[in-house]
């Protein structure tokens, strides 16, 4: 956050000791954002017209905590209102939530950035101390443009999941057809820019 290494930079440097697990989402893990809570799209409606945030703040989760759902994926249907941009929610992995959800408890920034087979996200806390790198390996190409940017922060945290936005233009990477699967290996680490870590040779 100060400049003295980029952020993309710290993922890339992170991903020497970031340990992976696997994610795997069907057809009968996807559910729509009304099903599983309409409320938020009716706080979003009653948004409508009012100043939103915009990308340059830190920003807190959307916590449901007495809300728990088996689903892995949450979409929002092609004319009903978007949730800030976002039409698509992928839930992190059940062990990165376990170790990690605490941090999405905590007002953060959301970065987000593809290229190949990969989509990776930096999640910086509001301390501007650390942040949360996340990374999903795919087994298909994600984009043949590289692309990414500093997003709106719109984590979702319920009470036994936690979905993280999927921008537009990657999110048919992870929604399943009626008989396909989506499967992809996570790689997931905290990240302190500030300390003095070795390079390694990680495409993005």
């Amino acid at each position: 956050m100060e400049g003295k290494i980029t952020w993309a930079e710290a993922a890339r440097i992170s991903t020497e000791v970031a340990r992976s697990n696997f994610q795997v989402v069907d057809r009968s893990h996807t559910s729509s954002v009304a099903q599983v809570a309409p409320d938020i799209l009716e706080n979003q409606k009653l948004l409508e017209g009012a100043e939103e945030s915009s990308e340059s703040e830190a920003l807190p989760a959307i916590t449901r905590l007495e809300i728990k759902t088996p689903a892995k994926l949450l979409v929002i249907p092609e004319g009903e209102p978007a949730l800030k941009g976002y039409r698509c929610f992928l839930a992190i992995t059940d062990r990165v939530r376990e170790e990690r959800g605490d941090f999405f408890l905590q007002p953060h920034w959301t970065e987000i950035v593809w290229g190949g087979q990969k989509v990776i996200y930096i999640f910086q806390h509001h301390s501007k101390q650390f942040g949360l790198y996340y990374e999903m390996q795919t087994t298909e190409l994600v984009s043949e443009v590289p692309g990414g940017q500093l997003f709106a922060t719109c984590t979702v945290v319920f009470g036994d999941t936690i979905f993280i936005p999927v921008p537009d233009a990657v999110a048919k990477t992870f929604i399943p057809t009626d008989i396909a699967k989506k499967r992809f290996e996570v790689r997931c680490d905290l990240l302190y820019p500030e300390l003095p870590v070795p390079v390694t040779n990680v495409s993005v």
